[in-house]
């Protein structure tokens, strides 16, 4: 029962970041927003690191230890913060629910993944959903298509970050 638990904790707090990072957005600047959220995740991660295993990574590994922190932390996070500052949470969130799309397209693309025809099925259904989601928003806002993109592109760097962590 509580792995249960924990999932519906983790997609409460995922599902609820866009809102509460807008919200943030009325204090301070999309980086400054990024900035503490690293703050704050590396007070978390220095404590189970003091308390938790006390080996260190390889040199190969350091290597994909920051090629990924680059890609799928610094460069992830500071576009995220910045497109969904020029765009609405609802967008923000669609998009985001593409994003595992964008991973499998990064894979064929640049990986020479295979993947099958219900597979490529399904990613056209998730594309047309999300466009078509996307596109019937009630919520405008003013050049919110920068946003977008920015997310689109951002979708991409996580594809990376997937296939490279």
């Amino acid at each position: 029962m509580s792995c249960y638990l924990s999932l519906i904790m983790a997609i409460i707090f995922w599902s609820s970041s866009f809102i509460a990072t807008k919200i943030a957005y009325s204090s301070f600047s999309p980086l400054l927003v990024c900035m503490f959220r690293f703050v704050i995740s590396a007070v978390f991660m220095s404590v189970i690191g003091l308390l938790g295993n006390k080996k260190r990574p390889s040199g190969k590994d350091l290597k994909y230890i920051v090629i990924t922190a680059i890609i799928g932390l610094t460069a992830y996070y500071a576009i995220e913060n910045i497109g969904l500052s020029m765009t609405t949470a609802a967008s923000a969130s669609l998009i985001g629910a593409a994003y595992p799309v964008m991973t499998v397209i990064v894979g064929v693309v640049f990986y020479r993944m295979r993947i099958s025809k219900k597979s490529m099925f399904g990613i056209l259904v998730a594309i047309a959903g999300v466009y078509i989601l996307t596109a019937r928003s009630t919520e405008v806002m003013e050049g919110a298509w920068r946003g977008d993109l920015l997310l689109v592109m951002d979708g991409f760097l996580w594809g990376f970050y997937n296939l490279i962590a």
